[in-house]
């Protein structure tokens, strides 16, 4: 019938009846299912291997911690001294970090024998280090001293490789304390092997003298010493005391002081320290001042009958430790002085010196001559004078001491 294949043309119905077309379209659905598949669950595929990768690698991380086990080591630090963990300034002291090798590192099953077992020490810089060694019970580990100790500074480290366990390995590093800081103190080292950390730390207390002076003046017009009639006598009083921290001694104490310009010694007494007398100079000496003791000084000073109204009569004392086991906690107070100034009385008031009307005009005086003529540059040449004096004060106080004994 006309228009009944309308739209199909006969190579059309061939194809659909041709058994090798037939077989080309089944082959090309197939095809077109596992590109499909490929597309899309493939990437799930790949998603689960790359799951499994990363599992798998978490199980061999797993088991590589699992097969490592730190080393084991057990550590201690001692202070030894006169006093035990009392130290005295300028005593040996011995600080000693000793460390025993209880295991082994395991890595895989296997006793890691390269392991470096370190020791390190920091000290105080108030500590001297005098010598360090390292030392152990290990048969295969030399011990070592002297200048093969690795020292830089105030840090002391010793390195060894252990050969078993139970083994005593110490850094032994000995010294003296010159200076402060005093009191409680603590030390800490550090010590390592196979992946086990130690900090090993001592307690101890370090005692330090602590002097200070006190100085002050009597006259008989003031019995504050600030004032003095001229030719009137100062009557000085030295106080030195030791307040330490914990019990600290002052050994080979002195006091040295420097007599005013323009004042005549007349005499020095202590009933606890030995007095040698030079010149203008007053210099005391004490083998020990105990803790929390004091030991007392009386100097008396003559002023000259001329003295110049308003002159300043400035004295200062000092004190310290010559030689000896002693360590001043603060020596911001080892110096005091004292000021006494001439006063004239008026004529109008009965006063026998120069009158203060003259405008004190009179002569100076001084303990050598000094050629200056007005009392403001005396007061000044003499305080000038007194600083050099006292910064040689030290080998004055040492050679008096040794003239005493």
């Amino acid at each position: 019938m006309p228009g009944a294949n309308k739209g199909v043309s006969g190579d059309q119905r061939h194809t659909h009846t041709d058994p090798k077309v037939l077989y080309q379209q089944e082959i090309n659905q197939e095809m077109s299912f596992i590109n499909k598949w490929a597309l899309g669950g493939g990437f799930a595929v790949a998603a689960l291997l790359a799951a499994f990768s990363v599992f798998t690698s978490s199980a061999s991380a797993g088991d590589v911690g699992e097969a490592f086990e730190e080393g084991d080591i057990d550590c201690v630090k001692n202070v030894f001294s006169d006093g035990g963990a009392i130290v005295e300034p300028g005593d040996e002291v011995a600080f000693e970090v000793t460390c025993v090798v209880d295991e082994f590192a395991i890595k895989f099953g296997t006793v890691v024998l390269v392991d470096a077992l370190v020791i390190n020490d920091v000290f105080q810089d108030n500590f001297i280090i005098e010598s360090a060694t390292c030392l152990s019970t290990d048969p295969t580990q030399a011990d070592i001293t002297g200048n093969l100790v690795d020292v830089d500074g105030q840090q002391v480290t010793c390195v060894w490789v252990p050969s078993g366990e139970g083994f005593v390995y110490t850094l032994e590093v000995e010294g003296t304390f010159l200076e402060g800081p005093c009191g409680d103190l603590k030390n800490e080292a550090e010590a390592s092997f196979g992946g086990d950390f130690e900090t090993p730390a001592v307690f101890y207390f370090l005692e330090c003298e602590n002097l200070f002076i006190d100085k002050w003046a009597v006259t008989a017009t003031d019995d504050t010493g600030a004032t003095v009639h001229p030719g009137g006598t100062i009557v000085y009083t030295i106080e030195v005391c030791n307040e330490p921290t914990g019990f600290g001694e002052a050994e080979n104490v002195f006091v040295v002081d420097q007599l005013p310009l323009g004042a005549e010694f007349e005499s020095a007494a202590s009933p606890d320290f030995d007095l040698v007398v030079e010149g203008s100079q007053v210099t005391a000496t004490k083998q020990s001042l105990q803790p929390n003791a004091c030991g007392s000084i009386f100097i008396t000073v003559n002023t000259a009958d001329d003295a110049p109204c308003g002159f300043e009569f400035t004295n200062v004392a000092v004190t310290g430790t010559l030689t000896g086991n002693t360590i001043d906690a603060d020596d911001s107070d080892n110096s005091d002085s004292v000021t006494t100034v001439v006063w004239c009385p008026d004529a109008d008031d009965g006063g026998d010196g120069p009158d203060a009307d003259d405008g004190g005009d009179g002569p100076s005086v001084s303990t050598g001559d000094s050629g200056l003529t007005e009392s403001g540059a005396v007061a000044g040449w003499q305080v000038g004078l007194l600083s050099l004096l006292i910064v040689g004060s030290l080998s004055g106080a040492y050679v008096g001491y040794r003239r005493v004994r």
